[in-house]
């Protein structure tokens, strides 16, 4: 009886042991490689939309089991100073003057970057991502996007965006603001609205529009029927191909 005891006491102590040293494995392999993740962006080049916007999309994701701390930074801006760019990672977007974004990729997860601009004017413009781990300043991509004019010729598929338009009013609104969208073709679209902090504070998806002049509202509450405060607010429409971003001002 006592021999059987120590047997799995034994046992026990070896498998206990045997999944630290596995762990310390894992971690020492990863650990050498070049970089714990890939950061993909689906267009380098964008062109800005009839309201002077545009916006990149893009993914961060993980290669190894291990989780990582990474910083996103904006440099090297080769834009007029009154546009706003502005970095949304996953369902939060931050203001436009935050130019450094920190967030924690799970091992084998995978995190959406999206980057929404507003212009001043018609021009083009470019610049910099620069993703890090900050426990090992070597792994670090770099992303240089560009900003195209938006009478520029186009010929890919997004021609079809740039052939659509919205707008809305009034801005300020204290009781109900009024989208319009012009689109050329049959699409959903998912309303989203967050506050100047990047929380999404609303939601409103699968709205069936187009093609020809369609018309969608919002009243000022949040997700859970509670009136806003006084303040900024960002409104992305996204869908197949259209997409656009807006600042709003809401006045109690």
């Amino acid at each position: 009886m006592l021999r059987t005891f120590e047997f799995f006491s034994y046992f026990s102590y070896i498998i206990k042991h045997f999944f630290s040293i596995l762990l310390i494995f894992y971690t020492l392999m990863y650990s050498q490689e070049t970089n714990l993740f890939q950061f993909n962006i689906d267009n380098l080049n964008v062109y800005l939309n009839s309201n002077l916007t545009a916006s990149f999309h893009g993914e961060v994701i993980s290669t190894s089991p291990l989780d990582a701390d990474l910083v996103l930074i904006k440099k090297d801006i080769v834009l007029p100073a009154d546009w706003q760019a502005s970095i949304c990672i996953d369902n939060s977007c931050f203001n436009s003057n935050i130019d450094s974004v920190f967030f924690e990729l799970f091992g084998h997860g995978t995190v959406e970057v999206i980057i929404d601009l507003i212009a001043s004017n018609n021009i083009s413009g470019s610049f910099e991502l620069e993703l890090f781990n900050i426990h090992n300043q070597n792994e670090r991509i770099l992303k240089t996007l560009n900003v195209m004019n938006s009478l520029a010729t186009i010929t890919d598929e997004r021609g079809l965006e740039n052939q659509s338009s919205s707008n809305f009013y009034p801005n300020p609104f204290n009781n109900q603001i009024n989208f319009t969208l012009d689109l050329k073709y049959n699409d959903l679209i998912n309303i989203t609205i967050y506050n100047i902090n990047g929380s999404m504070i609303k939601n409103i998806n699968n709205v069936k529009i187009g093609p020809g002049l369609s018309f969608l509202k919002w009243n000022g509450k949040n997700n859970k029927g509670q009136t806003v405060k006084t303040g900024i607010y960002f409104v992305r429409l996204k869908g197949t191909i259209f997409e656009d971003f807006l600042e709003i001002t809401f006045l109690k």
